[in-house]
Formats: C-alpha cells, sequence, structure tokens
C-alpha cells in the first residue's frame, strides 16, 4: 500500500495536467477552476504525532477502549 500511495505521490509531482484533470473528473470541479487551485500538499509518510491525533480522537469519540501507542498501530 504504502509503495502504491509513493508511486501516486512522485506521479503527482510530475504530471501536474494529469493530475489537475483527475481531480477536475472526481470533484466535478470545472477544469478553469481547478487550475485556479493551488496543488495540495500531500505526504505519505505518518509521524508518530499524527497517529496520536487519531488515537486521541477515537478514545474522545469512545470508539476504542484500550490506550494504544503510535508503534501499537502502526506497521514499519
Amino acid at each position: 500500500m504504502r509503495d502504491g500511495m509513493t508511486e501516486a505521490l512522485d506521479f503527482f509531482k510530475t504530471h501536474p495536467d494529469e493530475t489537475s484533470q483527475a481531480i477536475a473528473k472526481y470533484t466535478g470541479l470545472p477544469a478553469a477552476v481547478v487550475a485556479t487551485l493551488p496543488q495540495p500538499a500531500l505526504a505519505v509518510t505518518l509521524t508518530p504525532k499524527q497517529i496520536q491525533f487519531w488515537i486521541d480522537i477515537c478514545k474522545e469519540q469512545k470508539l476504542i477502549k484500550n490506550n494504544p501507542t503510535p508503534a501499537d498501530v502502526w506497521v514499519k
């Protein structure tokens, strides 16, 4: 999965026209509007801080009961 996401990010960076076409297609926005938008800041890496954010949200929403650490839920 990670390799696929990295490949997609590389494609995004090297094929701006195709990326804009895909954004227009899947958002339904006119191509002229998409052309005026800044490119999104995409990343495929996660930090423990980012994972902890989601753990905290899940605990707050009572979706999980235990206390996992980022290392418990992310396989490198």
